[in-house]
């Protein structure tokens, strides 16, 4: 009796350690095949949860369907592996949230096997230390709130968390009465949005100040009520330009128009 050989999945290693916006490659091994059109991997990242998928090769084919918004442009299996019974996969441009536990299952046909690999991705560090991001040149604006108020908002993105101070003309600190936001972006920057509302008709500038460990990043300066206005004007201008005012002419101007005219 010939027993048939099991399909199996082995790892080259359990543990990768990769730096941030680098690239890694996450490698498993499987038992020969004979066609790679009966070839299916899939690799996911399944800690933390919700596990997500992030490349597929169903029957040969790539298929995705199924992957994550957050690896469909970086992440690819390396073909040229696959005739060596390697199933590499390429992350680029890694983020701190691509930090887990990887799954990679190989089937042929409906025989297959999995295993799991964990990936760390950490930052450069200098005496402990994040490399500091600069933060971006802050992007003002202004909203109407009520009869007599304006929201004042500023909005920039660094690294490491800043914060953000707001103060008036006579050096007032406005900080308390002011609402700050923050959220990580896709490339692992602290993105901030901080809105301080004030009275429309006092005259006064108030000023935003970004600071990271006590230093000035960027600052910016409202300017009340004098860009009140101009906001207003640009709106107003915007509205034109999308709703253009027709010349709207009397017909007893026509008549007199038309009269000259004739005598002429």
């Amino acid at each position: 009796m010939i027993l048939k050989s099991l399909f199996t999945v082995s790892l080259q290693e359990s543990v990768y350690e990769a730096e941030l916006h680098g690239d890694v490659k996450l490698v498993c091994l499987f038992s020969k095949v004979k066609s790679f059109s009966d070839l299916t991997v899939i690799w996911s990242r399944v800690e933390p949860k919700p596990a997500e998928d992030v490349y597929r090769l169903e029957r040969g084919t790539e298929n995705h369907n199924y992957t994550s918004a957050a690896f469909i442009k970086r992440a690819q299996l390396i073909h040229e592996q696959l005739n060596e019974n390697r199933a590499v996969l390429l992350l680029k441009k890694l983020r701190i949230k691509d930090s887990g536990m990887y799954r990679c299952i190989v089937k042929e046909g409906d025989d297959g096997d999995y295993k799991q690999v964990t990936l760390n991705v950490t930052g450069a560090f200098i005496s402990c230390l994040w490399f500091p991001a600069p933060y971006t040149p802050i992007k003002k604006s202004i909203m109407k709130t009520g009869q007599d108020e304006v929201e004042l908002s500023c909005e920039s993105q660094g690294f490491p968390s800043a914060q953000v101070i707001w103060s008036d003309g006579q050096n007032t600190n406005f900080t308390e009465m002011s609402n700050s936001s923050t959220r990580s972006t896709d490339e692992d920057l602290i993105h901030i949005i901080s809105k301080l509302t004030v009275k429309r008709g006092l005259v006064n500038n108030y000023t935003c100040s970004f600071l990271v460990k006590g230093e000035i990043q960027q600052t910016a300066t409202f300017s009340i009520p004098g860009e009140l206005y101009l906001a207003f004007h640009h709106s107003l201008f915007s509205i034109l330009l999308i709703f253009p005012v027709k010349k709207v002419v009397s017909s007893e101007s026509e008549e007199k128009t038309a009269q000259i005219k004739h005598r002429l």
